[in-house]
């Protein structure tokens, strides 16, 4: 179940810092019926990155084995040479 608190929370710092630290999950912080910011812990955002970085791993991964299996490969030799045309070396 999402975490709320309103504007007027904040007010209260040490106490909105608790619920943020205690919270599993972001926090929504609304101004009316209006979501005006989102609050998370330090903890929480580094595990989101992790997740992020997992993502992108996985997509990258993915795509890599579609070119294997499709035969866009070349050797090492040819990447060498690829290489030495691009950068003029």
């Amino acid at each position: 179940m999402p975490a709320f608190a309103t504007v007027s929370d904040l007010r209260d710092t040490a106490s909105f810092a608790k619920m943020v630290e205690d919270s599993p999950e972001p926090i929504q912080v609304m101004k009316g019926r209006e979501r005006k910011m989102v609050v998370m812990s330090s903890e929480l955002f580094e595990r989101y990155e992790r997740m992020e970085r997992q993502i992108d791993f996985e997509a990258r991964l993915a795509e890599a084995e579609a070119d294997t299996a499709a035969g866009r490969t070349f050797s090492a030799s040819e990447l060498q040479q690829k290489m030495r045309e691009k950068y003029v070396v």
